[in-house]
């Protein structure tokens, strides 16, 4: 009898043993993830244990049944180039009440803004290193509510990650298979050392790295400058969701836990895990065939923004002032 319950015993050991240690790493990469929504000790326990016993979870959705994710990438501490709070890309991810369609919009980072009541005036990718300076809460919060101002897209969540964040998920997948267009031609590609490292690239077929997917998805010096930008990032976008879901990377709240011990440092979110699965499986219910991509223009004749120089800084502007097209343009 006394060996049958050592047995037993040891049996509940190995079964929850592996379950606490991953709860440990899962809390302290938590700690660091979730910091912006000072989250208790208590709130992260109940979400790990939400998540081991897969508890079902509503995504939060807008008015129109939509589930927008707004996606901020900023150069990080570690970029070693300034600015590394300037959320230089900016993307709305909005998955349809049907959940059969993905949109990818974005915002170009040199829309210049300037709020009613007179309190700022500069680019939209300042909004959040200006109001995130002492409350990076305030920041994502701002920035928020001026994306619901210019498309009418209510960001149910959003995500916060840095090019050195950007790296170890290309890495972690094993790369992507990646298709440049048009050459890239960019003497001005800024290095790690507040200097320039020029960037020549061929069109051409790659396997890509997280090093080079990054340089790609950065380049702006080119004759389209940060449109072309903007259709290479939309392209990772698609080719990494397809690696995500090969690989069932997302499938496996193991494996995703192991992924946010990696990128604790570099990504901030409000998204939980148990979210976080379940946008895994919307995901792989939507093909490539059905993600589209909308970016407003600056074609002279046919776009929606113009180029304009303000306080000797090249921005961007509404034909329309009052963003009504803008809006427009991107809830259709």
């Amino acid at each position: 009898m006394g060996k049958i319950k050592f047995l037993l015993l040891a049996l509940a050991v190995a079964l929850v043993s592996p379950v606490l240690f991953f709860g440990a790493k899962f809390i302290s990469a938590a700690r660091n993830i979730y910091k912006f929504e000072n989250p208790t000790p208590a709130n992260l326990a109940l979400q790990f244990k939400k998540l081991v016993l897969q508890d079902e979870v509503m995504l939060k959705t807008d008015a129109v049944g939509r589930t927008n994710i707004l996606l901020l990438g900023i150069a990080g501490p570690d970029s070693g180039n300034g600015g590394e709070n300037l959320t230089d890309t900016i993307v709305i991810l909005s998955i349809s009440s049907d959940k059969k369609r993905i949109t990818v919009g974005s915002v170009p980072r040199d829309l210049y803004l300037q709020s009613a009541d007179g309190r700022r005036a500069g680019r939209i990718n300042s909004i959040y290193a200006v109001y995130g300076k002492n409350d990076p809460k305030e920041g994502t919060t701002e920035l928020q509510n001026e994306i619901k101002n210019i498309t009418g897209f209510e960001a149910n969540y959003y995500l916060l990650l840095d090019f050195e964040g950007f790296k170890k998920i290309i890495d972690q997948v094993g790369g992507i298979d990646y298709t440049l267009e048009e050459d890239i031609c960019d003497p001005m590609f800024p290095n790690y050392n507040f200097g320039y490292e020029p960037l020549f690239l061929k069109a051409g077929n790659y396997h890509l790295d997280g090093e080079l997917a990054l340089k790609i998805a950065r380049s702006r010096h080119t004759i389209k400058g940060d449109f072309s930008r903007i259709g290479r990032q939309h392209e990772i976008i698609k080719l990494l969701k397809e690696k995500l879901q090969e690989k069932n990377i997302w499938g496996n709240f193991f494996v995703v836990n192991n992924i946010l011990n990696l990128l604790g440092k570099n990504i901030k979110t409000d998204i939980t895990l148990l979210e976080i699965l379940e946008l895994s499986k919307v995901a792989r219910n939507i093909g490539s065939n059905s993600i589209m991509s909308k970016v407003p223009s600056n074609n002279p004749s046919t776009g929606l923004l113009t180029e304009a120089k303000i306080n000797e800084a090249d921005v961007l502007l509404p034909k329309d002032p009052s963003f009504e097209e803008l809006r427009r343009f991107y809830q259709e």
